[in-house]
């Protein structure tokens, strides 16, 4: 079995007179856990990164000589923190070094002097430090590196910038851009390892020294700013390599290729395409996730707004705003967002929240992934969102995403936005309790029903009215509703006046009684197409769409009669037409609708499920109790538990 060691070591703390950095300390703590956990590296000397006062010369000397003397079959050895040249040669500056006393230093010809008669049989130097590419030189000239004839061990270095290069400290969301690369190739992210995940050390050479300059000309740096180095410090005679292999899966290579490409439709269809890497082998989850909250930042214009809202880049905002690489495609953020959604991935939330200010296209994706991850404080920034939307179909996606997380008091302030723009249509159903409307239930028609003509009670009205009709007619059950919802002596009740309090323009009604239309005074009461030909403007429209029972031709209750409204001839079709145009772009609220009643199901199967399935309508519905999930054109029906009297009554309060 290979034997792995790593010595990793970050400064970011300096004495006086050495200016301190900010993310070195972050770079070997990210570099430690990925080797470690990835690789299986067992970190030296003390199975932890050296950082800040314990990365001292003689606590660098001490792992670097005992690490060179074990019987390792690999070291790797990764420096993150300040480098300096003097007189031509170079060197790394460890936690109690003095300034300008080079005595206190580490030199780098010394360290690959003593990589070079080591007996560990492979060496890999990583230096994310100014003028580190200085160990590369020999004199004023890069070595040649040429292979010894009977050197048969492995030594390669890479260098964040060549030897005459200063080198950033930040650009990538708490790393530094060159770590940053770094760890996204060997993370599996940049597609340069191997279909069993291996990462050859040529090919993660040739990766950094192309993507760490592409960064920076991408955001418009000069890419001589810093320029990767490296190769082997000491050639050997089979061209062996330095060979990462990793101990947890990885993606797919080619996927993480396309997810990288310069080409945003093959960027796209590489984000969708992780879904279904991640469910065939869940394993994939953190690499899908981080490479999804990649791309789901927008490009450089809103880069600055990104790092000073986003706690972890607020410390190197400006260098972000000029080197992290963004998506510049809206479409492919949009992916993205849909992907992280999928994913289920708890990670990415802060990412889709700041999202929620993008372009249209992105800000929906991220409402609704935001929906799909079920996390509560998202309900402020979507209200906050909603508040400012005047796009109907960014508006109905944040009222969708909203309903998802089911915050009673965020549905509630949802509710009444969509009351305030006259967005709202509340759908009065008949199975209010008698006790708030002073006329009985449905099932309690239903029952009725049943003992009047002695035929077996069943819940639903439907059922029961249809074995009435063995042997009779329809004037056999539409008699006996008339007669038990006679409601001409009784004033609307409390609940019909708080719902005419809400003041919205257009009802919904499935009630066979009159309450409702008494109680809004003078309406536009529509039953069949025709009558929409005779309406005002200035009064409230009641659509009853299960009739008048004053005529039984129109009246829906058997279910039959729901099935017959496919039909969408005559009066109907107008009907229809008519609700399919008022309707889009509106939110439903079901009141006085029970989710277990067998006639709520026939309501939604045949008349929202077929006739309304094209509505765009995000829909929910008041009940106390739970009930069976039901759906309308797609998207649930949400359901919101609550006693209706007060619920109506705190949705009319102004806000």
């Amino acid at each position: 079995m290979t034997s792995r060691i790593a010595t990793v070591v970050g400064i970011n703390r300096y004495p006086d007179g050495i200016h301190p950095l900010v993310n070195a300390v972050a770079d070997a703590q990210a570099m430690a856990d990925l080797l470690a956990n990835d690789y299986g590296f067992k970190l030296w000397p003390a199975g932890a990164p050296l950082l800040d006062a314990a990365a001292t010369l003689a606590a660098l000397q001490d792992a670097i000589q005992t690490a060179l003397a074990s019987r390792a079959d690999q070291w790797l050895f990764y420096f993150s923190g300040h480098g300096d040249v003097v007189a031509g040669a170079g060197y790394l500056i460890p936690a109690d070094a003095r300034r300008a006393e080079v005595a206190t230093y580490l030199p780098l010809a010394g360290l690959l002097a003593d990589c070079r008669v080591s007996v560990v049989d492979q060496v890999a130097i990583i230096l994310d430090a100014c003028y580190s590419g200085r160990a590369l030189v020999r004199g004023e000239s890069l070595d040649d590196m040429s292979p010894s004839a009977d050197y048969r061990r492995v030594r390669q270095i890479v260098s964040a910038g060549n030897p005459r290069q200063p080198v950033l400290d930040g650009g990538a969301g708490g790393h530094s851009v060159f770590t940053q690369s770094l760890l996204e190739a060997l993370r599996g992210q940049a597609g340069i390892h191997e279909p069993d995940g291996a990462v050859r050390f040529p090919r993660l050479l040739d990766h950094l020294a192309f993507d760490v300059p592409g960064r920076l000309r991408a955001s418009g740096a000069s890419a001589d700013h810093q320029q990767p180095l490296g190769g082997y410090f000491q050639g050997n005679s089979e061209r062996r390599t330095f060979d990462f292999t990793t101990t947890t899966p990885r993606l797919p290579p080619a996927l993480a290729q396309d997810v990288r490409s310069e080409d945003p439709t093959r960027r796209r269809e590489g984000l969708r395409l992780l879904v279904r890497a991640v469910r065939e082998q869940p394993a994939l989850t953190a690499p899908a996730v981080e490479l999804g909250i990649r791309h789901l930042r927008p490009e450089t214009v809103q880069a600055t707004a990104w790092a000073t809202r986003d706690t972890a880049l607020r410390r190197t905002a400006s260098l972000v705003g000029r080197t992290l690489r963004y998506e510049p495609v809206a479409s492919v953020r949009a992916q993205a967002a849909a992907t992280l959604g999928e994913l289920g991935a708890p990670r990415a939330v802060d990412p889709l929240l700041l999202a929620l200010d993008d372009e249209p296209a992105v800000c929906r994706a991220a409402a609704k992934a935001l929906g799909q991850l079920g996390e509560r404080r998202a309900v402020r920034p979507l209200l906050r969102r909603l508040r400012d939307e005047a796009r109907e179909p960014v508006y109905l996606d944040l009222v969708a995403a909203l309903g998802a997380l089911g915050d009673a008091d965020g549905l509630l302030e949802m509710l009444r936005e969509s009351r305030r723009r006259g967005r709202l249509v509340p759908f009065v159903g008949p199975d209010f309790p008698q006790a708030l409307t002073g006329l009985p239930a449905r099932d309690q028609v239903a029952q009725g029903l049943a003992e009047e003509y002695g035929v077996p009670a069943d819940e639903s009205l439907a059922h029961v009215a249809s074995q009435t009709m063995l042997g009779l007619n329809r004037h056999s059950f539409t008699a006996y509703m008339r007669r038990a919802l006679d409601d001409q002596l009784l004033e609307p009740q409390a609940i019909y006046r708080a719902l005419a309090r809400l003041g919205v323009p257009l009802w919904l009604s499935a009630a066979h009684d009159d309450q409702l239309v008494r109680a809004l005074g003078a309406t536009n009461s529509i039953v069949a197409g025709s009558d929409t030909r005779y309406w005002r403007s200035g009064r409230p429209t009641v659509v009853r769409l299960v009739g008048d029972l004053s005529a039984n031709r129109d009246v829906v209750v058997l279910e039959g009669d729901y099935e017959r409204l496919r039909e969408e001839e005559g009066e109907r079709l107008g009907l229809l037409a008519f609700l399919r145009e008022q309707l889009a772009g509106r939110v439903v609220l079901f009141l006085g609708h029970d989710p277990a009643s067998p006639d709520f199901a026939l309501l939604c199967q045949h008349v929202l499920g077929r006739h309304l399935a094209g509505v765009d309508a995000p829909a929910f519905l008041v009940w106390p109790t739970d009930g069976p999930a039901h759906a309308w054109a797609g998207r649930p029906i949400h359901q919101i538990h609550h006693e209706h009297l007060p619920f109506v009554k705190a949705l009319a309060v102004e806000t």
